[in-house]
């Protein structure tokens, strides 16, 4: 969990959980999500949380096409 202006956020990827917080109205992310604000906080570059999106891909993460297309996008936007 981590917090983002006083409100906790839960980090996961995990469907069910996703869905509780959801129901809760508990602010939540993903591991995409995360890479994305590490890019905007300047805390890593673009191209080093693209090699990081690839790597969860090849672990396991079984991340769509589509998603690793738009995760890109995100990332590059938030490198702006």
């Amino acid at each position: 969990m981590a917090l983002r202006n006083d409100r906790p956020v839960v980090i996961t990827d995990d469907k069910p959980l996703r869905q509780t917080c959801k129901a809760l109205s508990i602010l939540i992310s993903g591991s995409i999500g995360v890479l994305i604000r590490a890019v905007e906080r300047g805390e890593c570059t673009a191209e080093d949380a693209k090699q990081t999106l690839y790597a969860m891909d090849e672990v396991g993460a079984r991340l769509s096409a589509s998603l690793v297309k738009r995760a890109e996008q995100l990332i590059d936007d938030a490198a702006d």
